[in-house]
């Protein structure tokens, strides 16, 4: 009940607070402009010219340009879409360290699961590829394990929608773009060294300093943290990163960035079993025992290492002051290393009146080399008749190499007995009896203790004969690899080569009243799959059983085009209101054959229509109500296909197959406002309606399941208030209250087998998550310093991310953090 009262009590504050604001006078026409005036420009900084926002302009948390939209500095009044900024103030405000306590925030983005996993108006995430991947200046980062670090991060742009045009394949939800720190020139520097109550520390360093005046700057952003993450286990992280700005001629920027980010933690699964659909508690002999579920159900040596490597740089030449041209390169070396104990929720018994739940011990490793390059001519405010242009004519190439090599013991399973209808072990504890097994763990009683493999009980599995090279695409730059493990899993190398060339115009006419925008996108794709050390049988222990398949070579050719139209009218010459309407597209192939061996699925679209109004009042009031309708064709979907066979008979097989796709509609109001001097609200309401447009099919019955789409909140709100006193006894005061909520969800299906358990899905609670925070800035001689604590899930609620039928992963619990920042 209280969570259902805050949830209601938060959607109805994002109706009302804007309401509530004071009435405003002056808003005649000409007395509304949309950009803040600019400041008197120093003569230490160095400006960046037309590509990059100023964030001096922005007041609060009202950011009024945006760049990711066009690439290039561009009023957010005159863009033809929903566009959603956190700025660094908001960042530091909130005490945010990953991308996800930032886009929250924005009520049309949902979590899945940990590592910037994410779905946007219904699109993407674990539900359904294609949602829209981190972006840094421009260029995708690699998924997978591991967050992408804020440490370097200026600010984070949320590009609603399909992006294709600018950003290339996926993107069907929106697109995360986040822009780095960039040296300005000028002596300053900022710290932060904060503690949580679970007993990490963690330190943040950004300094900046000219080495030739107006010439040459040099910027560091640095983070070392270690202690205790919430789940009670060690965790240490640090990042590097360096950069530097040269102006070679009053004409050429050179900008060079890298980024090294190390991180140790356990992993993300925290998975537990749903019994009788209730993830909560467990009834055995009629008696109900309530379940920990924030157990970790791993062991003490579990842990996970990623380590990352970025370089990012950029030259600019300037022909004119309104045609400009630039070249960008981005490489991303990154590798995770897991060797954890999980559990796998979907194989759950009760055996002797215990709960068991099943697990397996692997080693991953997983190493992307990505390379990026693009090269843009840029015409800033270019006329032709009546028309003014921003002009973006682009050129890109991507070389992308993903090797990975996962080997882990078999599942210690319960069998299936068809005349009772229930799960068994025979010896759930038989960790050292049988082979390449571990044993399944209590969920009342587990204790973690050292990995079972450890004690030398498992055999190991050795690729001979023919298939002895089976490891080599990451054993021989590792020898330590392959001696001792349990089993081949995976062992694949996937490599990706793409050109691509695109054009994007951003036209305005009747004295910048009217915007029309078009854009282009023509992409080659290449993509090569080398796989080998695929286990035909992975459940069985027979030496027969555990051969290794022969190679598998696959070529893979794409060529899409995709469009993006936008158009934009300013009701007033103030642009106090504006109406907007876009029509964009975007496309990801699917790189799977139909199981087993059928056609290769057809690549996914994605269409949008949108439109809506914007309202602008000066720099205190920025309100966008949009509505939105997305069709995501050709979207793919394990489970149980069933079929009837050459003779009639019908027949089912587990596999891959595409639904007729996904529908998602729904509207959006989201707005950013200085009701005072005092106060800023950031925040919005979404209603999102998305459908399959092909439902699954319930395994018992072959009835279709509920068309609403998994994971996707029907309603969500967000909203942070914060208040910060500028005068009187209390100066320097500031408190910050923000909520998150999403709707109750459906969770996502697994069709019931003879391996794994029969569960309906899954309600999934509604999302709640309450911050709090409080701050006090005050001086000590010329340096400034401000004492924070915040606290995240203040009330302590138990919010799913990754949701099953069989099975839940959990958010973290409430957490307190107290910081101290100091900058001069």
């Amino acid at each position: 009940m209280k969570a259902k009262l805050s949830g209601l009590f938060a959607c109805l504050a994002a109706f009302i607070l804007p309401a509530a604001m004071p009435l405003l006078p002056g808003q005649a026409a000409g007395n509304n402009v949309t950009p803040a005036a600019a400041p008197k420009e120093s003569d230490e900084i160095i400006q960046l010219g037309v590509f990059d926002v100023r964030e001096d302009r922005d007041v609060g948390y009202i950011s009024t340009n945006a760049e990711s939209a066009t690439r290039m500095d561009v009023a957010i009044a005159d863009i033809p879409q929903n566009i959603v900024v956190f700025n660094q103030e908001f960042m530091q405000d909130i005490m945010a360290e990953s991308v996800a306590d930032v886009v929250l925030y924005d009520p049309t983005v949902t979590a899945f699961n940990e590592g910037d996993s994410f779905s946007m108006r219904g699109m993407g995430g674990a539900a359904a590829p294609g949602a829209g991947a981190n972006y840094l200046n421009g260029f995708e980062q690699a998924g997978g394990f591991g967050s992408q670090t804020l440490v370097n991060t200026q600010r984070v742009e949320v590009l609603k929608g399909p992006n294709a045009v600018l950003y290339g394949q996926g993107a069907f939800g929106g697109t995360i773009s986040r822009t780095s720190k960039k040296p300005q020139g000028k002596y300053a520097t900022w710290m932060r060294s904060s503690l949580t109550d679970s007993g990490y520390f963690r330190y943040q360093l950004d300094t900046q300093a000219p080495i030739l005046k107006k010439k040459l700057a040099f910027r560091f952003n640095g983070m070392w943290g270690d202690g205790d993450g919430w789940r009670g286990y060690p965790r240490r992280q640090w990042v590097l990163s360096p950069a530097l700005l040269w102006n070679i001629t009053k004409r050429d920027t050179l900008i060079a960035e890298y980024t090294r980010t190390y991180e140790r933690d356990v992993g993300s699964n925290l998975e537990f079993a749903l019994h009788d659909n209730n993830p909560l508690e467990i009834t055995l002999d009629d008696v109900r025992y309530p379940v920990d579920v924030r157990r970790w159900m791993c062991e003490l040596d579990d842990r996970r290492i990623y380590n990352n490597n970025i370089v990012y740089a950029e030259y600019r030449h300037e022909f004119t002051k309104k045609i400009y041209f630039r070249a960008l390169y981005n490489s991303e070396n990154k590798k995770t290393d897991n060797f954890e104990t999980l559990a796998d929720a979907q194989y759950f018994a009760i055996v002797d009146g215990q709960p068991y739940v099943s697990r397996y011990y692997r080693q991953w490793y997983q190493k992307y080399d990505n390379y990026r390059a693009r090269a843009e001519l840029a015409m800033n405010d270019v006329k032709t008749g009546f028309l003014n242009h921003k002009v973006i004519i682009g050129w890109g190439w991507e070389d992308l190499v993903t090797d990975s090599l996962r080997l882990q013991t078999l599942y210690n399973r319960p069998t299936y007995n068809g005349a009772t209808q229930t799960w068994a072990w025979t010896d759930p504890n038989f960790r050292e009896t049988t082979a390449l097994r571990i044993g399944a763990a209590n969920i009342l009683s587990h204790v973690p203790g050292h990995v079972p493999y450890t004690s030398g009980g498992l055999q190991p599995f050795v690729v001979t004969g023919s298939n002895a090279d089976g490891y080599d695409i990451i054993a021989q730059q590792d020898p330590s690899i392959g001696s001792n493990l349990p089993r081949v899993n995976i062992n694949e190398r996937i490599s990706t080569q793409s050109t691509s060339y695109y054009f994007s115009d951003l036209m305005s006419l009747l004295k910048n009243r009217m915007f029309i925008q078009f854009g282009l996108r023509y992409v080659d794709i290449k993509r090569i799959e080398n796989r080998r050390g695929l286990v035909y049988n992975r459940f069985s222990t027979s030496e027969n059983d555990r051969r290794v398949t022969d190679r598998r070579y696959d070529v893979f050719y794409e060529h899409p085009l995709t469009h993006s139209l936008g158009w934009v009218y300013h009701l007033t010459e103030n642009k106090a209101w504006t109406l907007y309407f876009n029509n964009n597209a975007s496309f990801q192939p699917n790189y799977r054959t139909e199981y087993p061996e059928g056609p290769r699925l057809k690549s996914m679209t994605g269409t949008q229509y949108e439109g809506g109004v914007k309202y602008v009042y000066r720099n205190r009031v920025h309100v966008t109500l949009s509505y939105f309708d997305i069709l995501q064709e050709n979207v793919p979907q394990n489970g149980l296909i069933f079929y009837i066979d050459e003779n009639g008979v019908p027949q089912e097989r587990w596999g891959t197959t595409t639904i007729a796709g996904l529908h998602s509609k729904g509207f959006e109001l989201t707005f950013n406002a200085n009701p005072t001097r005092n106060w800023q609200v950031l925040g919005g309401y979404a209603y999102t309606h998305c459908i399959n447009m092909e439902p699954p099919l319930d395994s018992n019955t072959r009835k279709p399941l509920e068309k609403r789409h998994y994971r996707t909140p029907l309603h969500a709100v967000s909203i942070l208030n914060t208040y910060k006193f500028n005068s009187g006894p209390v100066k320097g005061l500031e408190f910050t209250f923000g909520v998150q909520w999403r709707d109750t969800m459906l969770s996502q299906y697994i069709p019931y087998t003879t391996e794994i358990r029969a569960e309906p899905p899954y309600k999934v609670p509604s999302f709640l998550n309450v911050n709090l925070g409080a701050a006090y800035r005050f001086k000590v001689g010329k340096v400034r310093m401000t004492a924070r604590i915040n606290v995240t899930n203040a009330t302590d609620e138990f919010n799913a991310l990754a949701s099953y039928n069989v099975r839940v992963q959990w958010a973290a619990p409430r957490s307190t953090t107290i910081a101290l920042d100091t900058s001069f």
